[in-house]
């Protein structure tokens, strides 16, 4: 493996992307290749960092009101009839009965 096809890959391999094949790949390259090993560490480094930041924002509550105001309301749907749940039933038997007797 080259350090090129390497680069490419070390963010998969640190974010677990990566099968088990291409895995072993580009960790033997790393073993190898002082080069690709500082760039997963610093890669590892800054991965860890932003983890640990606090980079949520709280949206404030007029925000959120006005999105809530533009979204449209869910309207009530009414259940189905026990009549035409049980009109489905009704014409589904003569077909599974069809073909049971043809199978």
């Amino acid at each position: 493996m080259t350090c090129e096809e390497a680069e490419v890959l070390i963010h998969a391999l640190i974010d677990g992307e990566l099968d088990a094949g291409h895995a072993r790949e580009v960790e033997a390259h790393i073993e190898g290749c002082a080069h690709c090993a500082a760039l997963m560490k610093e890669y590892q480094e800054i991965r860890q960092a932003i983890a640990e930041s606090d980079l949520r924002y709280k949206a404030p509550l007029e925000l959120r009101r006005k999105i809530e105001k533009a979204l449209p309301q869910p309207q009530p749907q009414a259940a189905p009839s026990r009549r035409s749940v049980l009109r489905g039933f009704a014409m589904g038997s003569p077909a599974v009965s069809a073909m049971a007797a043809t199978g």
